[in-house]
């Protein structure tokens, strides 16, 4: 080709539309089906697709700029459509980048791949919430009948509120059996000064209208101001709010309202989420007609196709605020339908689906948004406590550390906040539970500890108060982190993950609790989870069936011959049976939580004096924990303790060392009171905190050790302070003293 016909050619391709590579995989990966595979196209060099010839996707590009900042030239875009979406990831890895849903034109308003929506920046369409609404009932029975045996337990039997708002006549009204429809507000009070019921002002708020007058509409929240008003836009009538739907100065009425909190929102046809701003002044925004506008902004693309592509936020992120309140992890698990103001945008939340108003609908039983996601986050391991026929106390331990990592105004609320998922497990859970501890596995769980050590005790002042949080529970600690009840799971044949251990907890002493500090005045704890733990083949409890173990025989490390199965769930598997709830299908289990559970537990034991070595190296992946060393009064090496915190403990060492040059002790001396017993066998792969110290016993088939709690006294009561294991034969050469021992 002549230079001539070049320069002709180059003059004309220039008014010729652009054919972009980018631009055509980013529409074919939109179009791809809706599936359980994922797809996946490299596009190139950020700097050159930033400086082709097409500009249609500069914006994008440039997105993607300002996500990766540093190292421009050197990241490599790439698109993704992962499994079960239908939006499309534009970016380098999973952290830096966004999504993208492709926009339906009018000839395509009905073809599910085109799954983008324009969203109003000021007023939430109202129309689009009522179709979720829909699509839930007709489509989801799961959300319709409970979801789960615990949900449709609590639904059958439990009592519903009290009180509730009646956003018609704008007052409180009390609840009659034709009130079966019913929202429910979580939110954040915050600093907010607010109305509260009492009993002063009770019969007058029962007055049509009362809420309208000036005196007190002026301190109702803008939240709880919003949520009537929304509640009216979606054709109900009634609302629950627990500062003007609970008798905030009536002890009895509070206390049996809390206790009721997760039927509560169990009941609740939509819970209201005000995940939004850190008080209940921030109002819900963008409800038309009813609340103050949004500044909600969608990003828009066109790209060389002429196709246009929005931005969709990736899975809500509620602010910290709301997500770190104590009282509103309670709210959220139980909720069976939930309705989420985050970020000046709406999201619907139910046991089947996902919806979100950036997103078309799509398939009404696969949610389109964040389907792989959603399946990882913590409150969907925990739903397996919402559907339990067996005790787990591994979802049991997830909902803990929940309730663990989240901020109460009051160190003691943490007691009335766990109260209404303890009644509700107290279904399954025989015993109930006393202070967040099962009753069943007693012994075992006293032993809890924390990969990340707590702070300081809760409450730390009055130990005598019938409010103050107990030492030798999980609720009597601030700042734990990655709680574990590794001695509880001796009873699961494959927990923890799937692997097996040998590790096995025995009982030793009789446990009480009363609201003395006395035995006689105390009422045992039944702690009998091993109780057909010896049981013969032939006299199993009723359900239950023996199983060969055909691992044991493939197996060097002692698995025993034979595993159980309760015809309750197949599934899971148990190296002996244990005690469940007998449930009568036409009555409601007894409520095991005292009106005002004691704090003091006492039992009759041994202890013995020692004093603490050198610490352990921290666990792998848990750095913060503190696992010390123990020695007897000769310098033998004892065991180990596992320490909350080091407040008030030093671990400086001595001066002087011992004859077999072992490391020096502290000048941390330590009472130890023995609580239980525990053994291993010494070839068990998986080994314990102290497993490879040189001082531990190796002779024999089984490592048996003493379970002792470090214990200070305070009175006549002692706290705990650690817990951990000292070696049998160490433990009963001590000049062990027998001691009444009561614990707060």
């Amino acid at each position: 080709m002549s230079l001539a016909k070049r320069r002709r050619w180059r003059k004309v391709s220039r008014t010729l539309p652009v054919r972009c590579r980018f631009c055509t995989a980013m529409t074919r990966l939109a179009k791809k089906p809706l599936d359980y595979q994922q797809y996946r196209r490299p596009s190139g060099k950020a700097r050159k697709l930033s400086r082709s010839r097409c500009k249609a996707h500069t914006a994008i590009v440039d997105k993607c700029q300002e996500l990766m900042r540093a190292n421009y030239d050197q990241w490599t875009i790439k698109l993704e459509k992962d499994a079960l979406q239908r939006t499309v990831r534009v970016g380098p890895n999973d952290v830096l980048g966004f999504r993208l849903a492709l926009l339906p034109s009018s000839q395509h308003s009905s073809n599910p791949q085109y799954c983008g929506r324009r969203v109003h920046p000021s007023w939430i369409d109202m129309d689009v919430v009522r179709n979720w609404r829909t699509i839930c009932d007709r489509h989801h029975p799961e959300c319709r009948n409970g979801a789960g045996s615990v949900i449709n337990h609590v639904r059958s039997h439990s009592e519903r509120p009290a009180l509730l708002i009646d956003a018609e006549l704008m007052c409180i009204c009390e609840v009659t059996d034709n009130m079966q429809h019913y929202l429910a507000l979580s939110y954040v009070w915050g600093g907010s000064r607010q109305l509260k019921l009492s009993t002063a002002t009770l019969a007058d708020l029962m007055q049509a209208e009362s809420l309208l007058r000036p005196h007190y509409n002026s301190k109702i929240p803008k939240t709880i101001r919003d949520a009537i008003g929304l509640v009216r836009v979606l054709g109900e009538r009634y609302l629950w709010v627990d500062a003007l739907c609970i008798i905030q100065d009536d002890e009895r009425h509070t206390r049996r309202q809390l206790q009721a909190m997760a039927s509560i929102y169990a009941h609740a046809t939509i819970t209201i989420v005000a995940a939004q701003g850190g008080s209940a002044n921030r109002g819900l925004h963008g409800i038309p007609n009813i609340s103050s506008p949004r500044s909600f902004h969608q990003a828009r693309f066109r790209i060389a196709n002429g196709r246009t592509f929005v931005h969709c936020r990736d899975l809500w992120q509620p602010e910290p605020h709301w997500s770190k309140r104590g009282w509103t992890h309670q709210e959220s698990l139980f909720s069976v339908r939930k309705l989420m103001f985050v970020g000046d945008s709406i999201e619907w939340h139910c046991r089947c689906a996902i919806f979100r108003e950036d997103l078309k609908e799509g398939d009404v039983r696969i949610p389109i948004s964040e389907q792989r996601i959603h399946g990882f986050r913590h409150e969907t391991s925990q739903q397996r406590l919402l559907h339990p026929r067996l005790p787990d106390v591994d979802a049991l331990t997830a909902v803990i550390d929940q309730y663990l990592s989240r901020d109460f105004t009051y160190p003691a609320d943490i007691l009335p906040a766990f109260a209404g998922l303890s009644f509700v497990l107290s279904n399954v859970f025989d015993g109930g539970f006393l202070f967040g501890i099962p009753e069943m596995f007693f012994d075992a769980a006293l032993l809890w500890t924390a990969y990340m050590g707590g702070d300081k005790l809760r409450d730390d002042k009055n130990i005598t108060s019938k409010l103050a949080l107990p030492s030798w529970s999980w609720m009597g600690w601030a700042g734990l982190k990655h709680f574990m009840w590794f001695e509880a799971f001796d009873h699961a044949k494959w927990a923890l993950s799937g692997y097996w251990s040998s590790v096995r907890t025995v009982p030793l002493v009789e446990w009480y609790s009363g609201t003395g500090r006395l035995a006689s005045k105390a009422r045992r704890i039944p702690n009998h989870w091993r109780r057909y733990a010896d049981v013969a083949s032939s006299d199993l409890p009723p359900g239950w069936t023996v199983h060969k173990n055909k691992s044991a025989m493939e197996n060097t490390h002692h698995q025993p011959k034979h595993f159980y199965k309760h015809e309750s769930d197949p599934k899971l598997e148990f190296w002996y049976p244990i005690p469940l709830v007998a449930h009568d299908p036409d009555a409601c289990r007894v409520n095991t939580l005292q009106d005002s559970p004691s704090p003091f537990i006492s039992c009759s034991t041994t202890r013995a004096h020692m004093t603490l070595g050198e610490r352990f190296e921290p666990r792998v992946n848990f750095q913060s924990t503190i696992d010390v060393a123990v020695y007897d009064r000769n310098g033998t090496w004892a065991g180990y303790l596992n320490i909350p915190s080091l407040q008030d403990v030093s671990l400086e060492p001595e001066t002087k060392t011992n004859d077999e040059g072992d490391p020096p002790a502290t000048k941390t001396t330590c009472e130890l009171a023995a609580i239980s017993m525990g053994w291993a066998y010494n070839n068990d792969p998986y080994g314990l905190v102290e497993w490879n110290h040189p001082g531990r016993p190796r002779e024999g088939e089984k490592y048996e050790w003493y379970n002792v709690m470090w214990i200070q006294w305070h009175g006549d009561a002692a706290r705990r302070k650690g817990v951990g294991r000292i070696a049998k034969e160490v433990w009963e050469v001590q000049g062990l003293e027998e001691i009444n021992l009561v614990l707060n």
